[in-house]
């Protein structure tokens, strides 16, 4: 009996820590899933910016050389197109400390990730078009793609939530969006924003935003719908995805009270849509 108690045991150990692996190892691809992008952003911007250093150092081993005329320099400096440095290499900058930014970001939410919660106490009134705007911008540097990108962004009251957790969402959505459309001829994303009142309110304050991201790419298959949040699912061909993406977008837009659906999907596009409260709303409550 004793014998059948310590094998029983033994065994019930061993789920534990199975389970306790397989929660480490889901953690662990989150984190990646969230440090890929940024980091492509990083190493992309340092390789152009390694090339824009090499062009200068020949400008300036020119200029050092007595024998090198002025007309050589002047068609060395457009060749180099140094006229242009400054310009890109302040952007190329931006690009690097906003990945930075993002990284340092996702360590400080290891915790809440590991506690399947993300934490909003630090949050702050919000501008949700502005996010969605710098969301799209980092998502197409990372991606590579320019697909046509039409915006309805009006000026709204803000929501409350952290701005850099919002920004992963929505980047999360309209990454997809650019990976699914490029695969067709003239690839185009509609991005629209607008304040709504509660469904049946008529007199009642505007309670939420309500955000809208359209692909003209080739859809969701019907049978696949109903399983695109679900962690490690995906629905990618084109490149190798782990399938968190969405699963990590409703996470974070859930901590922020929020809703994130599958609007439509067919074979001549997709819609998202999210909701989330206005920052009145989100405080009162």
């Amino acid at each position: 009996m004793r014998t059948l108690t310590r094998r029983s045991e033994a065994l019930a150990y061993e789920d534990e820590q199975h389970e306790r692996l397989e929660e480490i190892g889901t953690r662990m691809a989150q984190v990646a899933h969230e440090v890929r992008v940024p980091v492509s952003l990083i190493l992309g911007s340092m390789q152009t910016l390694e090339q824009y250093t090499a062009a200068s150092l020949s400008y300036i081993r020119a200029t050092a050389d007595p024998a090198t005329s002025a007309e050589r320099l002047r068609g060395l400096r457009r060749e180099l197109n140094l006229d242009q440095l400054s310009e890109h290499v302040a952007a190329l900058l931006d690009i690097c400390r906003e990945g930075t930014r993002r990284l340092d970001h996702v360590v400080q939410q290891l915790r809440g990730f590991a506690a399947q919660r993300i934490n909003i106490d630090g949050g702050a009134p919000a501008d949700v078009c502005n996010i969605i705007e710098e969301a799209t911008a980092l998502a197409l540097a990372a991606g590579g793609e320019s697909p046509t990108i039409y915006r309805d962004l009006p000026k709204l009251p803000p929501v409350f939530g952290v701005a850099e957790s919002l920004s992963q969402a929505f980047g999360n959505v309209v990454g997809n969006a650019i990976e699914a459309c490029v695969a067709v001829d003239n690839p185009q994303i509609w991005l629209s924003a607008t304040a709504r009142r509660p469904l049946g309110a008529t007199t009642a304050p505007q309670g939420f935003v309500e955000v809208r991201i359209r692909d003209n790419g080739p859809g969701i298959p019907a049978e696949q719908q109903a399983r695109i949040f679900e962690p490690f699912f995906s629905t990618k061909v084109r490149r190798s995805g782990m399938g968190l993406g969405l699963a990590i977008s409703k996470q974070i837009i859930v901590a922020h009270h929020g809703t994130i659906d599958l609007l439509e999907s067919s074979p001549s596009g997709t819609t998202f849509v999210i909701q989330l409260p206005l920052a009145s709303v989100a405080a009162a409550s």
